[in-house]
């Protein structure tokens, strides 16, 4: 049974460097790691651009100041490779020589038999294992896994490729004794109870490398002293292997099948960290603030699910229009960069109409759900129109020239 924690921060433990209070968080996971005992996979299940890679570094600091035995390894990085099995390997190997620990040279000796593994029988068992691996839930699609490994094996251009597969098997089961033996005596030299591997970037991999990796990992490391910490968009990676076994394919529950315990990043803390940037990136002393700041932005966040990558991008790109074209109304620049990125049908409409549309128009156009509704009448109406005196005061306000200024210089210059 899958195991869910979202463990909670305090909040009146404030870091002016850490707005998210992610470090407290870290080491709270990391406490919570550090306890459990036998063999564990635990997914940090958090969409792409919620701050994975930086969370992971905190935890990086803590496991160093508590000289735990760990090694992290950035799967995005590696994934030229076409060994996924070696790659991580080689990121062992030289993570453990560069701490110093013992039992290297005899490691050093055993990367013949992990070439061995991830070459011959790995690649047969690999590509087919994923929808055997499913067992009942994927009965359907054990035909084509069948045949899928029988291709495997006859365009493998070995005369014996049989006999590579029994030879493999004996391997991985020498290699997992090897990595048994040389983690206990690590462990024991350092008066730990477990290895930790860290495993960032898997959901930006191409699927083929991060299924493999897995695969290797549930049955290549399936020892009691190793748990495995990976950082993913299972939501995105369940997409990504989608594209190579098919629509119809169970990817969640194949994904569930190496996940033994599933923790997530809060969001609570998302909307004071874009209050902070955007005191920091957005306002100078010669703008005008939008004047409910904290309403503002609870707003954009639920209308458009903003990550802190979109926070960061929108703050930055704002502050760069500013130093080129010193604008006096970033509201507006603010307002049309959020929906440029997370509503671009609707930047484009706007876009595309700014001398033809009235309020009342476009308006109609924002009913994803009530939040976009509240956002363009409470901030797109108020900062991007103005009132038509032409028209009369009973009449919709139509888009001010600020607006059609601003549109001109981010569709020149980003």
């Amino acid at each position: 049974m899958e195991e869910k924690y979202n463990l909670r921060t305090n909040d009146n433990n404030y870091n002016k460097d850490d707005k998210l209070k992610r470090k407290e968080l870290a080491e709270k996971y990391v406490k919570f790691i550090t306890s459990l005992d036998s063999h564990h996979v635990i997914a940090l299940d958090s969409p792409w651009g919620t701050g994975k890679s930086t969370f992971i570094n905190y935890m990086c600091e803590k496991l160093k100041v508590n000289n735990s035995v760990f090694v992290s390894y950035n799967a995005w990085e590696n994934d030229y490779t076409k060994e996924p099995l070696i790659s991580l390997m080689n990121d062992i190997f030289h993570q453990f020589k560069d701490k110093k620990y013992i039992g290297i040279d005899k490691m050093k000796s055993s990367m013949n038999k992990i070439s061995f593994i991830a070459k011959k029988g790995g690649s047969a068992i690999l590509k087919g294992g994923a929808k055997l691996f499913l067992g009942e839930n994927g009965t359907n699609d054990i035909e084509d896994a069948l045949k899928e490994a029988a291709k495997v094996f006859i365009e493998d251009v070995s005369d014996d490729i049989f006999k590579d597969v029994e030879d493999s098997k004996k391997s991985r089961q020498q290699f997992k004794e090897e990595l048994k033996k040389y983690t206990k005596k690590i462990l024991e030299e350092k008066n730990k109870d477990k290895l930790i591997i860290l495993i960032d970037e898997l959901d930006r991999c191409k699927p083929s490398f991060a299924i493999e990796l897995l695969e290797n990992i549930k049955h290549l490391f399936d020892i009691e002293n190793i748990i495995f910490f990976i950082a993913v968009d299972n939501k995105q990676l369940a997409e990504s292997i989608k594209s190579i076994y098919g629509n119809g394919f169970d990817a969640n529950t194949y994904l569930h099948r190496f996940f033994d315990i599933e923790l997530h990043l809060p969001k609570n803390n998302i909307n004071e960290y874009f209050i902070t940037q955007l005191d920091k990136k957005v306002y100078q002393d010669t703008y005008d603030e939008i004047k409910n700041k904290n309403e503002f932005t609870v707003d954009a966040i639920k209308a458009f699910n903003l990550s802190i990558r979109d926070i960061d991008r929108i703050c930055n790109e704002i502050f760069l229009l500013s130093k080129l074209f010193h604008i006096k109304e970033p509201n507006i620049y603010l307002v049309l960069l959020i929906l440029k990125y997370k509503n671009y049908s609707n930047y484009n409409y706007i876009k595309e109409n700014v001398h033809e549309f009235i309020s009342s128009k476009i308006a109609i156009y924002f009913k994803d759900s009530t939040y976009t509704k509240n956002f363009f009448y409470n901030h797109v109406k108020k900062y991007c129109f103005t009132k038509d005196k032409k028209t009369g005061p009973n009449n919709s306000s139509v888009i001010n020239k600020e607006t059609i200024e601003a549109f001109r210089r981010i569709e020149e210059t980003l």
